[in-house]
């Protein structure tokens, strides 16, 4: 293992590779992460909103406000009709 570590030592292009595939492996994790947790934010607030839409709605708007959620689910893919996915 010491062998192998010391070639890619010793050439400057090699020890270049291993640094780049290093430093993208390190951004993709990072991405990755901050992805799961906006996910979990949208997910969150959609599920406030589920929750909230008895209040949100009240009266006579209650009758309308499935046109609003199926202008949300056509143009952006959200439903509001159900927590889960």
């Amino acid at each position: 293992m010491f062998a192998t570590f010391s070639g890619i030592a010793a050439s400057p292009f090699q020890m270049f590779l291993l640094l780049c595939a290093a430093a993208l492996w390190g951004m993709s994790k990072i991405w990755f992460d901050k992805r799961e947790k906006a996910e979990k934010e949208f997910h969150a607030l959609r599920c406030e909103i589920i929750d909230k839409s008895k209040d949100l709605w009240k009266g006579e708007s209650w009758k309308e406000r499935h046109k609003v959620f199926e202008m949300m689910q056509k143009e952006f893919d959200i439903n509001l009709y159900h927590e889960n996915k």
